[in-house]
């Protein structure tokens, strides 16, 4: 039996009417907001061109170790790649 404790989420930033998201690695178990274990890209959603950066080397050897992705890191991922 595998046991996941770390995952790939979505950390808020930015100001009150222009969210940041930032993806990082943290434990399963913690809230998302505080701190990280790594940090991989980040998401704008305020501008009207949608920014999403992301470090596919890192983040793929996060995953290969046993990390989760969070359901929402998985939608902006196919939304974004599949363009």
């Amino acid at each position: 039996m595998v046991l996941f404790h770390y995952v790939i989420r979505l950390k808020r930033g930015g100001h009150k009417h222009h969210p940041i998201y930032h993806v990082v690695s943290s434990f399963k178990y913690k809230r998302a907001v505080g701190k990280y274990l790594q940090k991989f890209g980040l998401l704008d959603l305020t501008n009207k061109q949608h920014i999403f950066f992301l470090n596919l080397r890192d983040l793929g050897s996060s995953l290969n170790k046993g990390a989760l992705l969070n359901l929402s890191v998985k939608k902006y991922l196919s939304k974004f790649i599949n363009k």
